[in-house]
């Protein structure tokens, strides 16, 4: 409660639930704050964010900042009178993952929040063989440096995090928005943060080798070459990353292990995706050569991550 006798709750957002307006909502799943007069009878403020980035506990201080947090540890701050006055709700591994706080050197990353660039996404063409630092007029600063970016928009940003962090266990990403600079968001730098791109099913996006992307209309044969990407390699990458386009084949990764349905397989290939920023890997492998009746998808690992691959039997 705060002086005036308000409630404010915090919590998923159930079915029903009477959000009043939507600051980001791409899958109908999220949190949300609200807040209640003392009799329950108005619904004074409410709001939907990012799942994962609110919903946990609130408290309310004496000067009546609302202190919100998150399942994986973020605490956001909300001034009622002015709500997104801390724009950033989280960051994430653009591949896959939880919205969190954390980061790792060389890491292509998703920030998630509100007011962070134009309302009408922009994508970069890099110019030069480098992906642009300023885009739709969006900047992003680690540490007051900027950095690259591939998609910006008024609620999410994807860019890459420089590497070597030079041994930091902790950085301030802020987003500079035409002449605003927005608040700083706090992050923690951690060694490696892997995540496989995948498809909103959970699927990994995976080439099979005929060229053709892999799907559960269209799996993989047993025994043949398939290539997923992978972001996220921290301390292990190789390299300078600084948002160039990687062109040539660089197999620095030969040692990456895969594991599909519990079999280790062989990598073929492990390092640059020719055409693509350097922050991402592209990892070949051998597909294994599954029993009668096993059933697709099948789980692919990747030191710790976790997507789906489609196998015919």
């Amino acid at each position: 409660m705060d002086s005036a006798g308000d409630v404010w709750l915090t919590g998923s957002n159930a079915a029903g639930f009477p959000i009043e307006t939507t600051v980001f909502n791409t899958s109908g799943a999220g949190n949300f704050v609200a807040e209640l007069s003392p009799d329950g009878s108005a619904l004074v403020y409410s709001d939907e964010f990012p799942e994962g980035t609110v919903g946990q506990s609130i408290a309310v201080d004496p000067n009546g900042v609302v202190h919100v947090a998150s399942l994986n540890g973020l605490v956001s701050a909300i001034v009622p009178a002015q709500p997104f006055s801390s724009p950033i709700f989280g960051v994430m591994n653009a591949a896959a993952g939880q919205i969190s706080g954390r980061v790792a050197p060389g890491e292509v990353i998703s920030i998630f929040g509100t007011g962070l660039g134009p309302a009408t996404p922009v994508y970069p063409t890099p110019a030069g063989g480098f992906f642009p630092r300023s885009l739709g007029g969006v900047q992003v600063l680690v540490d007051g440096t900027a950095i690259p970016l591939l998609y910006v928009s008024n609620s999410q940003i994807n860019a890459e995090i420089p590497a070597p962090l030079n041994g930091m266990d902790s950085a301030v990403v802020q987003v500079m928005n035409g002449s605003r600079i927005l608040p700083g968001f706090h992050v923690a730098v951690d060694a490696s943060i892997y995540g496989i791109f995948q498809n909103p099913d959970g699927s990994a996006k995976a080439i099979n080798q005929d060229g053709t992307p892999n799907s559960a209309s269209n799996p993989a044969q047993p025994g043949s070459i398939v290539s997923i990407w992978v972001t996220g390699f921290g301390d292990d990458f190789f390299g300078a990353v600084d948002g160039a386009v990687s062109t040539a084949a660089n197999n620095w990764c030969a040692y990456c292990q895969i594991a599909v349905a519990g079999a280790t397989e062989t990598v073929e290939y492990g390092g640059a995706a020719p055409g693509v920023i350097d922050g991402v890997v592209q990892i070949n492998f051998m597909t294994p050569a599954l029993a009668q009746g096993t059933q697709s998808p099948i789980e692919l690992y990747f030191h710790g991550a976790i997507a789906n691959l489609y196998v015919s039997q």
